[in-house]
């Protein structure tokens, strides 16, 4: 089907928004499990995208005792298509927003506002969006009650940004969970014994993007290869990256270390003789960032 470029742009507006909207609205985590929700776009139609959820809920309370208000963390993955439709339609740079989340506490409806911090969009690719805030206090019932809060709907404002700051579409979407899911996100049981705290959210990993580039000295033989590592919320990869090459018959490898820029330097001796090199780079990824691979090819003539 082929739309006008008016209504080209009206769909990526919208799958933008579905997209950075179904992570800030629902907190995540591994508790949850993996959870679906439809959202309807303009032109482009339904929508799918999957969502973690967590809070930082104790396991259990002393009965009549009220906990501190809780925190919830999200995580969601915006498909490669959506996303370039943000990159090549509207110019899109970064995102913020923020959403109402409709949870629910013992099947009571709850509402909580998120925000999404500004998070850069990448290059290419899908795009991993984080986003974090209060939700509300659980007061324990008597001994042996325990206490669900489950995820449910939410409408989201997301801003787009160009480059240069200025607004690429500022829009409201609604979401809506798919049926027949385990929405459940945390339980709290109601015990006399004392109160077991659970630490905050675990800091939400986000997708990293690896590239490495190939310099040869003819002279002395020697292949240099440059690696970069940066996470889509734009911060710099830390830690160590592999390289590996194949010389002849031996595999050689090199470990280098990430300097404070995410950026690492690995050199390769003896590399003589026609043909190509392929020089494999693995990172093994970080407490915030997910792991990534980056493949960069030397030819000899």
């Amino acid at each position: 089907m082929n739309f006008s470029s008016s209504a080209r742009r009206v769909a990526a507006l919208s799958a933008a928004g579905l997209a950075a909207s179904v992570f800030a609205a629902v907190p995540a985590s591994a508790e949850s499990g993996v959870l679906n929700y439809n959202c309807s776009i303009p032109i482009l139609g339904a929508k799918t995208f999957t969502l973690v959820m967590d809070t930082d809920a104790p396991a259990t309370l002393v009965p009549g005792t009220a906990s501190p208000v809780l925190n919830a963390a999200a995580k969601v993955t915006v498909p490669a298509d959506v996303a370039d439709s943000m990159r090549s339609v509207l110019g899109a740079k970064s995102i913020d927003g923020s959403a109402t989340s409709k949870t629910t506490l013992d099947a009571v409806a709850q509402s909580s506002a998120l925000t999404i911090p500004a998070t850069p969009v990448p290059d290419s690719g899908a795009m991993t969006l984080a986003a974090a805030g209060p939700m509300y206090a659980v007061t324990a019932g008597v001994e042996g009650t325990t206490h669900t809060i489950a995820a449910g709907d939410f409408t989201a404002t997301m801003n787009l940004k160009k480059a240069n700051g200025s607004d690429a579409g500022s829009f409201e979407i609604p979401c809506v969970a798919a049926a027949g899911q385990n929405m459940v996100v945390d339980t709290i049981k109601a015990s006399a014994g004392t109160t077991t705290p659970t630490p905050p959210p675990a800091p939400v990993k986000v997708d990293s993007t690896t590239t490495a580039t190939v310099k040869y000295a003819k002279k002395a033989q020697k292949a240099t290869v440059k690696v970069s590592v940066k996470g889509s919320d734009g911060t710099p990869g830390t830690g160590k990256v592999k390289v590996k090459v194949k010389i002849g018959k031996k595999t050689k490898v090199v470990n280098a270390t990430l300097n404070g820029a995410g950026k690492a330097k690995a050199m390769f001796k003896k590399v003589a003789g026609k043909g190509k090199y392929k020089f494999a780079v693995s990172y093994a990824g970080a407490a915030n960032q997910n792991a990534s691979k980056a493949k960069v090819v030397l030819k000899l003539k």
